[in-house]
């Protein structure tokens, strides 16, 4: 993907002060012209002798017709709601934030089209390239010069000692 103009981080650090301080961390974040899209990515064993499938019915993740112990949606909704609001505070500028929650090696059933997050078996550039190709561009080239910015900033106060942004990016 970034042949295709996009900046792909990875493991991102984040936390927010709500009574006591939450540490936290976005496991992938693409950033290009046709958005945002902040990417969990779980793993879950599988179990012999039954179907490595999980069922998506627009609100929650089934496996074998329960939902999830941890909910994988409200955590990816979450975080993409959280890089919003910093996002927001550090522009002025409400720019849109697709959550992604990824399953690699497992077949995902859609009961209904996901309306604010995506869920995908095994997140691949080409996956993604088809979801792009839909999508219409989203921001501008100072848009995205912005929040790639603000995402190397946030990576670099929670990693002082890291002086890999000092480089230009290929």
């Amino acid at each position: 993907l970034i042949a295709d103009g996009y900046m792909v981080f990875h493991d991102v650090p984040c936390s927010f002060k709500k009574g006591k301080k939450m540490l936290f961390n976005i496991d992938h974040l693409l950033v290009g012209k046709k958005g945002i899209f902040a990417v969990e990515t779980k793993t879950m064993r599988k179990v012999k002798g039954k179907k490595d499938e999980l069922v998506f019915d627009g609100q929650q993740l089934l496996r074998f017709g329960k939902p999830l112990k941890h909910d994988p949606i409200a955590q990816a909704m979450r975080q993409a709601k959280w890089l919003h609001d910093e996002l927001f505070e550090a522009t002025d500028k409400r720019l849109d934030i697709t959550p992604v929650v990824t399953f690699p090696g497992w077949y995902i059933v859609r009961k209904t089209p996901p309306k604010q997050i995506l869920v995908l078996s095994t997140p691949t550039a080409d996956v993604f390239r088809s979801i792009l190709a839909k999508r219409e561009e989203k921001l501008t080239d100072d848009e995205v010069a912005m929040v790639k910015h603000r995402i190397k900033m946030q990576i670099q106060n929670h990693h002082p000692w890291c002086g890999c942004f000092d480089v230009k990016f290929l």
